[in-house]
């Protein structure tokens, strides 16, 4: 090499050494100690360190340099991302021999607090109104106990069995069935019976001659009213009125009292699956005391909205009770604890189709057996009742069907312009609900609930809600409400 050049280099590493002992420059923006480019001298960087290092000031980084003797590293930082360059010193002072790696840093995460978003409509409905949750839940236990010293008022009971030995000889009884024996009964319930046989053969004898011969059906049916109404009389409970549905798929017969009390008496056809579904709902109020407290926190809440009235072609009450019971016994609802069991597949001798219905009647008339069951979900009721209505609201009735017995829902496509919801129950092989009036009467009020709920509303002022007055205006063209208008109400 030429000494002249040798000369020329040492010269330029003597000066660099000079201004590295007075101290580096500061970077005027980042405050970080840096060196000035002509310690490596103009002529010892070559085309790539100037690419790079102009790439990396443009993306504004901080870069670092350690002077080692000859080697020179300058480390990057955009992102999450970490580049080292390395850069030695040749003899030459015309060539610069450079190499660089490309290391991946941990990601920086934003801290939890930003992150964190409630999943669904419950737990933002938790997170936003907690205190309100406890009062709903404490509005909740108070009308249960209510409830439970009214159906304690023997009354009832005493009239109705003075009733039956007046009107009845030992060949036929009237079964309770309904609120008054599962244990749901209100100040605002009926008394449902369901005039029973007690002879096996004159049973099938009089379902077969009362269901195929309409005349005979509307005779016994008037006399029988008539025949009520005297024994009453003589009873001291005065008729008011009785109303005789003979038309329907199961006949009707409903006699009101002048002291408030109504009863509704079914002559059912030979499957009995009204005594049937009493007994199961019945067992299901034995597993969890969650279950009685939810159905009637619903059933206030439908009554208020005006979205109960199976008269109407509405919900009735035994609806309502199969939602809960299938929003409580599914996986699909509340993952991974049910609070209820699926007790077709749990107590099989208890509730199957196959028990003789002289077995089912004989067990309505005795306590209510003990079920052997305990649930692992601790979820308050006021919490249940929000995760229902989310639950629902997203619930497509149009393709999906519930069945009771198997605690799971199936898909089974159904038309558009009708749709039912498909609740069936062990005793059934299609859906006890059958009006489409029904199904749109409560996606509105679920739908309403949701917006409601969400911002705070109808939670704590269990019963009495002003909210309705602004559901009853929004629906109040509704095909389900019109309809209502048009019916005599009975």
């Amino acid at each position: 090499m030429d000494e002249s050049r040798v000369h020329l280099v040492e010269l330029r590493q003597k000066k660099g050494a000079e201004r590295q002992q007075k101290g580096g420059l500061r970077h005027p923006e980042r405050n970080i100690s840096m060196e000035s480019s002509s310690t490596l001298g103009e002529s010892s960087k070559g085309p790539s360190d100037f690419a790079y290092e102009q790439r990396f000031l443009n993306h504004r980084v901080i870069p670092i340099w350690n002077q080692l003797e000859r080697e020179t590293i300058i480390e990057y930082e955009i992102g999450k991302f970490r580049i080292m360059l390395t850069s030695w010193l040749s003899c030459s002072p015309f060539v610069a021999q450079c190499s660089y790696s490309l290391q991946i840093a941990p990601p920086v995460l934003p801290p939890t607090r930003d992150r964190k978003r409630p999943h669904s409509f419950a737990e933002l409905v938790k997170s936003r109104y907690g205190s309100q949750l406890d009062e709903m839940n404490k509005n909740i236990k108070e009308m249960e106990v209510d409830r439970q010293k009214f159906s304690q008022d023997p009354t009832p009971k005493f009239f109705f069995d003075k009733l039956t030995e007046a009107v009845l000889k030992d060949t036929a009884k009237f079964v309770a069935i309904g609120s008054s024996v599962n244990g749901f009964v209100s100040k605002s319930s009926d008394f449902d019976f369901v005039f029973f046989p007690t002879v096996t053969a004159q049973r099938i004898r009089f379902s077969r001659d009362f269901h195929n011969n309409h005349s005979f059906k509307m005779n016994f049916m008037q006399v029988f009213s008539k025949l009520i109404s005297r024994e009453s009389k003589r009873l001291g409970f005065s008729v008011k009125e009785t109303v005789v549905l003979s038309r329907l798929r199961v006949p009707l017969l409903i006699v009101r009292f002048e002291n408030g009390l109504s009863i509704d008496i079914q002559f059912s056809e030979h499957g009995f699956h009204a005594i049937r579904n009493t007994h199961i709902i019945r067992c299901y109020a034995q597993c969890d005391e969650r279950f009685s407290q939810l159905f009637m926190w619903l059933r206030t809440v439908c009554d208020a909205l005006e979205v109960r009235n199976s008269k109407f072609g509405l919900l009735s009450s035994y609806h309502l009770l199969l939602l809960v019971v299938h929003f409580l016994q599914s996986e699909q609802s509340l993952s991974p604890w049910p609070v209820l069991p699926v007790l077709s597949k749990t107590h099989p001798k208890l509730v199957a189709s196959s028990i003789p219905i002289e077995d089912i009647v004989s067990a309505l008339e005795r306590p209510a057996p003990v079920i052997n069951w305990e649930s692992h979900n601790k979820m308050s009721v006021a919490e249940l009742a929000i995760r229902f209505v989310e639950y629902y609201s997203q619930f497509n009735f149009s393709t999906e069907a519930i069945f009771i017995a198997k605690g799971l829902t199936m898909k089974r496509k159904q038309a558009l312009n009708s749709v039912q919801i498909q609740l069936i129950d062990p005793f059934s092989p299609s859906t006890v609900c059958r009006s489409a009036y029904a199904a749109s009467a409560f996606i509105s009020a679920i739908t309403f609930l949701r917006s409601q709920m969400k911002k705070g509303l109808m939670l704590d002022a269990l019963p009495n809600y002003p909210e309705v007055e602004l559901f009853k205006r929004e629906t109040q063209f509704a095909s389900w409400r019109v309809q209502m208008s048009n019916r005599r109400v009975l």
